[in-house]
């Protein structure tokens, strides 16, 4: 199946990179930054008399948040090409280049690792700051505190998967790792191994066996294909390998290839 694989090459996705959206990312990062901190100020009194709070809302922000960094690296690993509107340019075109080259995250800066999620971001922290926070109004008062976490594992998400694929990462994500508290690079290794079709959950990488076990990712791949006769992967390894895997894995019936493949002008 490998032999079948043709993918862009590495420069002309990292190409896609542009000084204008560098400049877009940085903004989004000072805005978020400076939002989350607010929020910050305005929770810490409320949580401080209502900690029981923090804790509920930080365990069930990061388990969110894994599952949301799957959905979010499943489909852009999944669906789409570099040429999709809004998203190709970016979140698409940045996953694809990391299935080219694996390593080539650990040479992104801070601001090209994180400034797309940030970006993303800021309407959730925005709606974190409308909601009523005081000990009076505990729902709004969790939602907000949920919200922000959220956004904060969110926003790491990029900067935890990056350390997941550094030799030597940082002696304090290293300790995360170590205690599953984030990403270890032994779980992640193994989204890169054949079929390169599990282990998408990249922020905690808690829910990458359970949603394995259960066949979550393939059978949203089944109703995805049967529903749109999309084939699963067709821009990102072209379409011959993408239609053996999607078959291997029962995705598409052994039927589909004919009826799938795309025509040729002579046809």
């Amino acid at each position: 199946m490998r032999s079948a694989i043709r993918q862009r090459s590495p420069a002309e996705l990292a190409a896609g990179y542009t000084r204008a959206h560098r400049v877009l990312e940085t903004t989004a990062i000072v805005l978020f930054a400076a939002l989350l901190a607010l929020l910050a100020v305005r929770t810490a009194g409320a949580l401080w008399q209502a900690r029981w709070t923090f804790l509920l809302a930080l365990v069930a922000a990061m388990i969110v948040a894994d599952l949301l960094s799957g959905l979010v690296h499943w489909g852009a690993d999944t669906w789409g090409t570099v040429e999709t509107p809004l998203l190709g340019g970016s979140l698409i075109r940045s996953f694809r280049e990391h299935h080219v080259d694996p390593k080539s995250i650990t040479h992104h800066d801070f601001i090209e690792a994180n400034g797309n999620s940030c970006l993303v971001l800021l309407p959730a922290v925005g709606l974190a700051l409308v909601l009523p926070i005081s000990t009076a109004a505990p729902w709004g008062l969790f939602a907000a505190t949920f919200l922000g976490i959220l956004c904060f594992f969110l926003a790491a998400t990029n900067e935890i998967h990056k350390r997941a694929h550094q030799d030597a990462p940082p002696s304090l994500f290293r300790a995360l790792q170590w205690m599953h508290v984030i990403l270890p690079a032994t779980i992640h290794d193994i989204h890169h191994q054949s079929p390169f079709a599990r282990y998408y959950c990249i922020t905690t990488g808690w829910l990458n066996a359970p949603l394995t076990a259960i066949g979550f990712f393939a059978t949203l791949e089944t109703l995805i294909a049967r529903v749109t006769g999309a084939i699963p992967r067709h821009d990102d390894i072209g379409h011959e390998a993408a239609l053996e895997l999607a078959t291997s894995l029962g995705i598409v019936s052994p039927a589909a290839p004919a009826a799938s493949r795309p025509l040729r002008p002579s046809e």
